[in-house]
């Protein structure tokens, strides 16, 4: 098994089969329309803003271009994973067997402000496991410990 560190992150991924699994990190929530500090814009060019209300997306830091996420774990060098690559991500203390999947949209979370910040969920997303929280305030209040997840097929990118 081959274990993936970065320099800013205090998380790490390992390499798993055909995949890239991360391990207990801390979730947040992006975009949506209500989110403070987000106009909706990602770098895959799918909109973010709140007009797809069930938008089931991810961001995750894999840009080595730019020194928000250069530090973690998954930002190679070279080509970065794809946007579009499937993301299966659960509670940890639920088990895989619970995952939603999501679509990789936008690269964070920044790992020089938050280093234990292993993924962002679009608001929708994020839904599906703060059922508490008005859909309203997901962007803005949401966070939450202990998620994986799986990016499907990414192994080949870690070479």
């Amino acid at each position: 098994m081959k274990i993936l560190t970065g320099k800013s992150s205090k998380w790490f991924a390992v390499i798993d089969g055909d995949d890239i699994v991360v391990r207990k990190v801390i979730a947040t929530a992006f975009g949506g329309g209500h989110d403070a500090g987000d106009d909706g814009q990602t770098e895959s060019g799918i909109l973010n803003d709140g007009s797809n209300p069930t938008l089931m997306g991810c961001a995750l830091p894999i840009r080595s271009i730019e020194k928000a996420t250069a530090g973690s774990p998954l930002a190679f060098a070279g080509a970065h994973i794809p946007w579009g690559t499937l993301v299966r991500v659960w509670r940890e203390v639920d088990g895989e067997d619970t995952a939603i999947t999501v679509q990789l949209i936008d690269n964070g979370p920044n790992q020089e402000e938050c280093p234990t910040h292993g993924i962002d969920l679009t608001v929708y997303a994020a839904s599906h496991f703060a059922l508490t929280i008005p859909i309203h305030l997901i962007a803005n209040d949401w966070e939450a410990t202990g998620f994986s997840y799986r990016i499907l097929g990414a192994a080949k990118y870690a070479a």
